[in-house]
């Protein structure tokens, strides 16, 4: 079996990135497998049918805007499995924003070959794009509430929870370290959420 060609791929990935920050999902879906274990944009979804709307949920967040550069960290390729790490760098108008913002977001990219091309199976990004004090996610959550403590599957310490947050598309968590200076002999672990229903 010969690997599909990479580098066709990553342009192909960046000009679907270019329209998905115009609001257009079409050509990001198109590079997406479709299979149960595909993994998209935004929080985890399970089979095509909620791979597909949260990856246009995420698109429709963004529209007027374009990629404006990427900086490939890290590639690497077999014939099963490739991965790509990159700096992506936008503009858009985000949400009800009148205004235009820039941004770069830090991505990993799982690819598996399909049908003879790289088809994404897992996607993270996250806007830690330059290094930051840890205190830095809280802050850059925006608005959000306090997540109640009945809602994690075990308990969490006070000052844990506190950092725990909802946002309107869901639930997440923050690793200790993510949220504390490492100051205590405990090791480091996630808290664990149920999804809410």
């Amino acid at each position: 079996m010969v690997a599909p060609d990479l580098d066709r791929f990553v342009s192909d990935y960046h000009e679907a990135l270019n329209e998905f920050f115009r609001g257009d999902s079409e050509p990001a879906k198109a590079l997406y497998s479709h299979s149960e274990d595909a993994n998209p944009f935004g929080p985890v979804a399970i089979g095509w049918e909620k791979v597909e709307e949260a990856i246009d949920r995420a698109a429709s967040n963004y529209r007027d805007g374009r990629a404006t550069g990427f900086e490939t960290l890290a590639t690497y390729a077999t014939q099963e499995l490739a991965y790509l790490v990159e700096v992506e760098h936008f503009e858009a108008k985000v949400g009800d924003q009148e205004g235009t913002t820039s941004g770069a977001l830090r991505v990993t990219s799982v690819l598996r070959p399909e049908g003879g091309v790289w088809k994404v199976v897992h996607r993270h990004a996250d806007p830690i794009a330059t290094p930051r004090a840890a205190e830095s996610v809280i802050q850059t959550l925006g608005e959000r509430r306090a997540l109640p403590s009945r809602l994690c599957s075990r308990p969490v310490p006070r000052v844990i929870r506190s950092a725990l947050y909802l946002s309107s598309r869901g639930s997440y968590a923050l690793s200790r370290d993510d949220v504390l200076p490492v100051r205590s002999r405990e090791p480091s672990r996630a808290a664990v959420l149920r999804p809410m229903r």
